[in-house]
């Protein structure tokens, strides 16, 4: 590879999401007793496995990223442990990507089947020793299942077949993340397992998109953030800030901090703000101003707070709008061309409501809906809203809007206990208005947590009511 140091700093993240896996392992395992039961056999064999992935991958990526595969191959291990962790390392390396810093490596491009193969058998193991086969299945599994067929129909109603496998490869991991979100954890301390791991992961991502903006040597580096892989576009690298902010911000005030003490999370803090800022992104401040407007007014008790916060947020918008270092042409042609993608997507819609021009025909089929294309690169529809529409008709618009309708929802029912879930949908949403998110991960995972949070609360709420005593009257 050219330039090593971008995964020389996912090496460094992927150390710190060790030691919260490997914490958060040791700490599933002493509470239910487990390694009484489980067999030592395991356990040789899975460091055995761990020792033959890392030389394998060693001599697949080279020495010089021998901590690298050593740390690949004790996620692979640490995985078929315990599902808490597993479904932990699974997103963070959905998040960070390291397959796509490092192309050259064929095992690396395995990672996301394997560990998501990982991550379903350790579930399983996990219910066969506890010898339980209670499955959560709800209204919202049912909608993204939904949305997922119909996509493959809209590409077989426009004769798009080879778009199916497409469909099928992005799909099958967000369905299988998704499904084992609702189902693993059960209590709150396994889910903040997840979202530290998060919070980690989009933090390297934004360490690699600062070093390839300011310091990396390869020539596509401009002034803007810029990122490696799937996520290298600055606005789509801030919707991630976005959505990240509130789960580390209310984190700051919750008691028990282990995994991330106070420091380390301001150190996090200033990855983010540093990567918001060199992005440029008008829709990520917007989504930033979003989320504090409607905190103001549905949490925010004190009158004077409102009026104090309310005149710094304002204040602090309008300090970074007008911050924006991007030439007037070039904000211009930006603004225009978003409108001229609106409404290519709705004159798709217009003639084909119900399945649309076909999922991932949007920029195949733009000259014959779109009135003048302004910026390089394929034309998108810039809006996760528009984009269903355009390309799955109104059923599929229905579908993913209902979808994370219903987890917006029931994050507002329980705001008080964890506004972070929330707060995380709100600002993203607004984020993604300006964005072509609908077939990204992060839309699901983000609905997965909230739905999880939700599922947990009101357990431990029926608990707590049940062991109540009765008042005799």
């Amino acid at each position: 590879m050219n330039d090593p140091i971008p995964l020389h700093i996912a090496t460094f993240f992927l150390f710190c999401l060790a030691v919260v896996w490997t914490k958060s392992a040791w700490s599933e395992l002493g509470y239910t007793r487990e390694t009484v039961s489980v067999n030592p056999i395991l356990y040789l064999l899975t460091a055995f496995v761990s020792l033959l992935a890392t030389v394998l991958l060693t001599v697949d990526m080279g020495v010089e990223f021998i901590f690298m595969a050593a740390l690949v191959a004790y996620s692979g291990a640490l995985s078929l442990i315990h599902p808490i962790p597993a479904i932990s390392i699974l997103t963070s390396y959905l998040i960070i990507r390291p397959w796509e810093i490092f192309p050259d490596s064929a095992l690396l491009a395995l990672i996301p089947r394997l560990f998501a193969l990982f991550a379903l058998l350790s579930w399983v193991f996990y219910l066969l020793r506890r010898q339980s086969m209670r499955l959560v299945w709800n209204s919202s599994c049912t909608l993204l299942l939904t949305f997922t067929i119909w996509l493959v129909c809209t590409s077989i109603a426009n004769g798009v077949l080879d778009n199916i496998s497409i469909v099928a490869q992005g799909f099958i991991p967000i369905l299988t993340l998704f499904f084992l979100i609702l189902n693993v954890p059960n209590k709150l301390r396994a889910l903040e397992t997840l979202v530290r791991s998060i919070i980690i992961a989009v933090a390297a991502v934004m360490a690699i998109a600062i070093y390839a903006t300011l310091f990396s040597p390869v020539p596509e580096a401009g002034e803007r953030l810029t990122g490696l892989g799937l996520m290298g576009n600055a606005n789509d690298l801030a919707a991630c800030i976005v959505f990240t902010l509130p789960l580390l911000l209310f984190s700051i005030q919750r008691k028990g901090l282990t995994s991330i003490c106070k420091p380390n999370i301001f150190f996090f803090l200033s990855i983010l703000l540093l990567a918001l800022w060199l992005s440029q992104s008008r829709g990520a401040l917007v989504a930033v101003a979003g989320m504090i407007t409607v905190y103001l007014f549905a949490d925010m008790r004190s009158s004077k707070g409102i009026f104090f916060i309310g005149i710094v947020a304002a204040s602090l918008t309008a300090f970074l709008l007008l911050g924006i270092e991007r030439e007037v042409t070039d904000l211009e042609v930006s603004s225009q061309s978003r409108v001229g993608y609106i409404i290519a997507g709705l004159r798709m819609f217009r003639a084909n409501p119900v399945f649309g021009v076909g999922v991932f025909n949007y920029p195949i089929r733009y000259d014959e809906f779109g009135i003048v294309f302004f910026e390089a690169g394929q034309p998108t529809a810039h809006s996760s809203w528009i984009l269903p529409l355009a390309e799955a008709g109104l059923p599929g618009f229905l579908l993913f809007a209902s979808f994370y309708g219903i987890a917006l929802w029931r994050s507002w029912g329980i705001r008080k206990k964890r506004p972070e879930f929330f707060y995380a949908l709100i600002g993203y949403a607004l984020a993604i208005s300006f964005l072509s998110h609908t077939y990204l991960l992060y839309p699901y995972l983000l609905a997965g947590l909230a739905l999880c949070a939700t599922r947990i609360i009101q357990n431990e709420t029926e608990n707590v009511e049940e062991s109540l005593p009765e008042v005799i009257t």
